[in-house]
């Protein structure tokens, strides 16, 4: 049989006005509270049984579909321990929080794997008098997912073109006609 001691009712059953002053008494004060209601034999000490004895006639009797307090750990293991499916309504708050779930996965499925995207490669024969290269679509990335090459040597953004939008403006002149300036870039 397992015996419950329930603090409240013994705090009230001692007097003590829980709440009252801001403050519960703890179990070492309940224990130095009760210790003088423990008659003194001098035959032989009281059981462990008898102590919950005494204690019990202390708290005053519940009735049967009375509340009784368990601890987070106490309710988990029951809940564990059941073969049935728990309803969603028991769990306060569990079908909103498995709605809002439901939502944000349909909401931030992703199409495709990513990818390197769509990969152009154009290439432009220049010659002293160009100026700029226009491309057939706008860059990825804001302008920076492209490479691009003159004669075959790699020229930077920012130091040997600039790009707004299709446009590359060439930061230099190039030096002889047929000229090759390549790009390779991702297409927005």
């Amino acid at each position: 049989m397992n015996i419950l001691i329930y603090k409240k009712d013994l705090i009230e059953k001692l007097g003590l006005q829980d709440g009252k002053d801001g403050k519960t008494p703890t179990s070492k004060e309940l224990i130095r509270l009760i210790k003088p209601l423990i008659p003194k034999t001098e035959e032989q000490p009281m059981t462990r049984q008898e102590i919950i004895s005494l204690v019990q006639s202390l708290i005053p009797k519940r009735e049967s579909n009375a509340f009784v307090f368990e601890t987070a750990g106490q309710i988990a293991k029951k809940l564990n321990a059941l073969e049935e499916i728990i309803e969603q309504k028991t769990i306060k708050g569990f079908s909103a929080l498995l709605r809002n779930l439901q939502r944000s996965m349909k909401e931030k499925r992703v199409v495709g794997s990513g990818g390197m995207g769509n990969w152009i490669h154009q290439s432009f024969s220049v010659d002293s008098s160009t100026t700029t290269v226009t491309l057939s679509n706008n860059i990825a990335a804001g302008g920076f997912a492209v490479l691009a090459y003159y004669n075959g040597q790699y020229i930077v953004r920012g130091t040997h073109y600039t790009q707004s939008g299709k446009i590359l403006t060439l930061t230099f002149t190039p030096t002889d006609d047929g000229d090759i300036i390549d790009v390779a870039y991702v297409r927005a």
